[in-house]
């Protein structure tokens, strides 16, 4: 397999990683606030801030991992630069 290969399914890997979590950060936002709306459980504004906060961390991150998957894609099509406004995959 060409090297090109080997460095976009590691991208890819570490994409789909990030997202995962982001994801899951994002759930447990939703079923803390779904929870506290049926009147069970308790759910600060402060641990509410925080979780935002990470979620949007986490959210970053995949963004920024996902313009290296952008030219890692384009490398391995064999276009060179990532192309301006718009996502390859």
């Amino acid at each position: 397999m060409p090297q090109e290969n080997h460095a976009f399914l590691a991208v890819l890997a570490e994409y789909t990683a990030a997202l995962c979590h982001t994801i899951q950060l994002l759930k447990a936002i939703c079923e803390k606030l779904a929870e506290k709306s049926a009147g069970g459980g308790e759910y600060s504004l402060k641990t509410y801030e925080k979780d935002v906060q990470d979620y949007q961390r986490s959210a970053r991150h995949y963004m920024q991992v996902g313009l290296r998957l952008n030219t890692a894609w384009d490398q391995l099509r064999g276009t060179g630069a990532p192309k301006v406004g718009g996502g390859s995959l």
